[in-house]
């Protein structure tokens, strides 16, 4: 029993019995959703209107399937495009009044020069003993060695300071050097690069820097796949020429980089006699 104005507490048998309804009453509710479609047909039986796109008689309308579009190779086969043209431009070519030949070409599209000299030397003209000199000498020296004026510490600054690029690179029969700069820094670029081309130091520091870290590189080349590939293709490509000489620990030994031995190596590489240039960007001829 309660009294007036109190509330009394559910019973717990009720609260059971209204949850049971309520779960009773929601899949029902699910259920009906899923089936509305066909429900609603059979509730309206033949007399009901159709729906819309429904034939009569509450035939269910079936949506033809359209074609898909090929897939694969046989998609690949159905594309065509224009006839790609391409037109590169021509540089204008000429020479020096010392025989140097020259390529140039004008690009005022932004304010950057590329220099490029191209030499017709590097290893595959020296005997196995110059090996080492010959390719640290094109791929490294001149860049990290200092200047006959400068240390290596002080070109490294300029470099960063301006903004500088220079590289060197060498391969089989050629060496590339290359120097890009900022319009406005072109004359120190200019002078920087030529001193480095012509007047290396070869700061004994920075060659045995090299000489430790390729004797690194040797000693990790068979555990490297892609190494071991390479190594391999040279040695049945080319055999016994220089092209297909890889670096050994006896080709970098502390005597092989002697300071005469880089000398003569640029020496008879790094002249006029070998040399090609390229210059492109924001500068003109005159």
């Amino acid at each position: 029993m309660t009294q007036r104005g109190k509330r009394c507490a559910p019973r717990p048998e009720r609260v059971r019995g209204a949850r049971a309804v309520l779960v009773t009453a929601c899949i029902a509710g699910m259920a009906g959703a899923w089936a509305g479609c066909g429900a609603t047909r059979s509730a309206r039986g033949a007399a009901g209107p159709p729906l819309p796109g429904e034939p009569a008689g509450g035939a269910t309308a079936v949506e033809p399937v359209h074609d898909l579009p090929p897939l694969g190779r046989a998609a690949i086969d159905t594309m065509s495009f224009p006839p790609l043209e391409f037109e590169p431009p021509a540089p204008e070519r000429f020479t020096l009044s010392n025989g140097i030949e020259v390529y140039y070409m004008e690009d005022r599209s932004l304010p950057l020069v590329n220099l490029y000299a191209l030499f017709r030397g590097g290893a595959a003209y020296f005997g196995r003993s110059d090996l080492a000199a010959a390719t640290a000498v094109g791929s490294s020296l001149l860049l990290t060695g200092g200047t006959r004026s400068l240390s290596p510490e002080s070109v490294d600054s300029i470099i960063e300071y301006h903004a500088l690029a220079p590289s060197f690179t060498t391969a089989g029969a050629a060496t590339l050097a290359a120097m890009e700069t900022l319009t406005r820094h072109l004359d120190l670029a200019l002078d920087l690069w030529v001193e480095m081309l012509l007047h290396p130091r070869f700061d004994p520091d920075r060659v045995e820097n090299w000489r430790m870290r390729e004797l690194e590189m040797v000693r990790r080349a068979e555990d490297q796949a892609g190494s071991v590939a390479v190594r391999t293709f040279n040695r049945v490509l080319f055999g016994d020429h220089p092209i297909g000489w890889e670096l050994e620990p006896a080709d970098l030994a502390p005597e092989m980089l002697a300071e005469a031995r880089l000398r003569r190596i640029h020496r008879a590489v790094f002249c006029a006699e070998n040399l090609t240039l390229g210059i492109v960007g924001d500068i003109s001829r005159a």
